[in-house]
């Protein structure tokens, strides 16, 4: 079976299974999804669903418009879409996916709606932003492997992660903003007003939560941009264990 036709067939399949969540397993090889009237390469995925693949030699060339909830996608490379690599209107999950040389941005999250959590996503060589958060859209970062770079050539307001207006977050954890470098004319990220692209390397945002460091000090996080390396809601929850001299 040509897999254009397979990924056509998924996608009139979950249309009769609403409320259930299924599971669709892609071999390695190359998957094309059919250009629609608009010309748009693009899966609309309106039920639960995970999609996993087999790595980076499982390819989706197209991308994914993803409108519903409980929506997994992971282990998978995407690209060449003609528009956005993966638009979230509602909350998600990414995980291990490669995302590159999509015609407009690698990830977009778009209104209130929208929370999605990336892990390990690698996206490059997309015309627009890398990551972008817009409308009120959420977007979580995580995962040692993250990286976006060398995205934005095709428009000079395209960063690689960038959060369009005042209710958008993109959130970071144990991340920080440097995992976007190399984009474009040096565009790696942007927000619309301070502390919207949010650091969360060792920070305690509750008075009864707490960091334990065994046998380290606060000394391990350092670097991170703006000189935040940690952040207690009150004073004594990050605890060092060390005995210093």
């Amino acid at each position: 079976m040509k897999p254009t036709i397979l990924l056509y067939k998924i996608t009139q399949k979950l249309k009769k299974k609403q409320n259930k969540l299924t599971t669709i397993e892609l071999s390695e090889g190359n998957y094309s999804i059919q250009l629609d009237n608009n010309e748009d390469n693009q899966l609309h995925i309106e039920h639960p669903v995970t999609i996993t693949g087999k790595g980076e030699k499982t390819v989706v060339n197209g991308g994914f418009w993803i409108k519903s909830t409980n929506v997994c996608v992971k282990n998978l490379t995407i690209s060449n879409s003609t528009d956005n690599g993966v638009q979230g209107f509602a909350s998600c999950t990414l995980t291990n996916i490669n995302i590159k040389k999509c015609n407009h941005s690698g990830v977009v999250a778009i209104g209130n709606n929208a929370n999605l959590v990336c892990e390990n996503i690698v996206v490059s060589d997309c015309n627009l932003s890398g990551v972008l958060a817009e409308k009120g859209g959420t977007i979580t970062l995580k995962g040692s492997n993250t990286l976006i770079t060398k995205n934005c050539s095709g428009n000079i307001y395209s960063y690689g992660l960038k959060v369009s207006d005042e209710i958008s977050k993109i959130k970071l954890k144990n991340l920080t903003k440097n995992i976007s470098k190399d984009n474009y004319d040096g565009r790696n990220w942007f927000e619309s007003k301070e502390n919207q692209i949010i650091e969360t390397t060792l920070k305690v945002s509750g008075e009864n939560a707490k960091i334990k460091l065994e046998n380290l000090t606060k000394d391990i996080s350092k670097g991170n941009e703006g000189g935040r390396n940690w952040y207690e809601s009150k004073e004594n929850q990050i605890i060092e264990t060390t005995l210093r001299f």
